[in-house]
Parts: structure tokens; C-alpha cells; sequence
């Protein structure tokens, strides 16, 4: 199983990625092949850092026989819509490139999904910790 912290860090690092697939997919200028490639390596890599989470992270509920937290249900639910999302995805990219106009917006949904799956876990951790709470000085 996963510890809190490293789920955090992988969390972190796919949204990270994912905000730098989109970039990579608005930017025009350039080499394009050059581009098309880191962005399908960055889409491999985005997509084993969430199989490997989704995985581990699986195996925490799994054994819960009584009900689960709200935040943990849409945790878990938003989960499973990035995994539709990223299947659907890979199918359209795969096989109909004719509908290829679809994957930018595909992408978007799929970097502000995984920001809000990450942010609804991470910020209230991160805000407890020295990162962003008790070090920070608020007074004016």
C-alpha cells in the first residue's frame, strides 16, 4: 500500500503532467512531430502514474464494509470519470482519427479532472502541513 505521502507526491506529479500535456497541445509553434511525441510520452507516463495510483489507492477501500466518508466517495467517483475519460481518449486517438477534433477537449477534461481529484485530498493536507499552514504569516 501506498503511504499518504508518496500517494500525494504521484497525485501532484499526474496533475503536473497533465497541465503539461495541455500546454504542449496549444502550443502550434515549433517542430510539431517534435511535440506530437513529447506529448504522447507525457500521456504514457500520466497514464501509468494513474494506473499505479488507481491501483494502490483501490486497495485502501477496498476492505471499508461500512459506509465511506463524502469526500472519499467523490474522490472516488471522479476517479472513475477520469478513467472513462482516458479510455475514451485512447480510443478516439487509436482508432477514429477522424473525430481527432474532440481531443483537445478531451485533455482539458481530463487536466481539470485530475487537478480537482488531487486538489480535494491535497489541499487539506497541505494546508495543515508547514507547506502552506502554520509557517505562512497571514497578518497584514
Amino acid at each position: 500500500m501506498l503511504s499518504s505521502s508518496v500517494g500525494l507526491s504521484l497525485g501532484i506529479s499526474m496533475v503536473a503532467i497533465a497541465g503539461a500535456n495541455v500546454w504542449l497541445a496549444l502550443r502550434t509553434t515549433g517542430n510539431r512531430a517534435r511535440q506530437t511525441r513529447a506529448h504522447r510520452l507525457g500521456g504514457y507516463l500520466f497514464l501509468t502514474l494513474f494506473s499505479v495510483t488507481f491501483f494502490y489507492m483501490n486497495q485502501r477501500v477496498s476492505g471499508v464494509t461500512r459506509g465511506l466518508p463524502i469526500t472519499v466517495v467523490l474522490h472516488s467517483t471522479l476517479a472513475f470519470l477520469l478513467l472513462a475519460l482516458l479510455m475514451l481518449k485512447i480510443l478516439i486517438a487509436r482508432r477514429y482519427k477522424h473525430h481527432s477534433g474532440t481531443l483537445l477537449a478531451l485533455g482539458l477534461a481530463i487536466f481539470v479532472v485530475s487537478f480537482v481529484l488531487v486538489a480535494i485530498t491535497s489541499f487539506p493536507v497541505l494546508w495543515a502541513s508547514d507547506i502552506l499552514g502554520t509557517s505562512v504569516c497571514w497578518s497584514i
